[in-house]
């Protein structure tokens, strides 16, 4: 009698441990994930590419962010598509915004990437624009300091130029929505910019 309470106690012992590893190892899966869509808000994905394209993704997604109530934007950092399709569905996104930037330096061999990068180390330490400073987020207006750092990251010099392609497209229908590719001046950015915001806001909104 006693080994076969021992071996039911062993066995209840085993049993509890593999469900508590089981409930861990899900807590941890959640970690960090999205909360569910709420009814009535779009999820706009966005995929920020190119040779700068590291250095710009967090001003970038400043441009699309507003109203939580109504459109939700969230990085997809995946380039294979197999990865990127299932990041996407984790993700529940609505639209999938693929945005490249690659610097055109005013001179040859001018090692504009370099440029940009140590542009946007100096953004970081003056304004802290890449932390998450709720005292700053709530005293100023992102998407005027994002286009501001955006054009300075990209277009150090006042002769360079960047390339910008872009590519909105709906999840479900697969439908191309907006796409442009354009070479701009580093005078032309930040109109540029802002108009690029408003125009996938704007059919993210539809």
């Amino acid at each position: 009698m006693y080994i076969i309470k021992s071996s039911r106690h062993v066995l209840a012992l085993v049993s509890a441990t593999l469900m508590a590893a089981t409930m861990f190892a899900a807590g941890q899966q959640d970690t960090g994930t999205l909360p569910a869509k709420r009814a009535g808000v779009k999820r706009l994905c966005v995929f920020s590419g190119g040779p700068a394209g590291e250095s710009v993704s967090s001003d970038l997604m400043n441009l699309f962010q507003g109203d939580p109530n109504i459109l939700e934007t969230t990085m997809i950092t995946n380039r294979v598509d197999a990865f990127r399709q299932a990041e996407i569905q984790k993700k529940e996104c609505d639209l999938l915004l693929d945005a490249s930037f690659t610097p055109v330096p005013a001179k040859s061999g001018g090692g504009l990437l370099g440029k940009a990068k140590e542009a946007a180390k100096s953004i970081n330490s003056e304004t802290g624009t890449f932390n998450n400073s709720s005292a700053r987020i709530q005293t100023t207006n992102r998407r005027a300091d994002s286009v501001g750092n955006l054009s300075k990251v990209l277009t150090p010099d006042p002769k360079d130029k960047v390339k910008v392609a872009y590519k909105l497209t709906a999840i479900a229908t697969k439908a191309s929505l907006l796409t442009q590719e354009k070479e701009v001046t580093s005078g032309d950015l930040p109109s540029f910019l802002e108009k690029f915001a408003n125009d996938v806001v704007a059919q993210a909104l539809k």
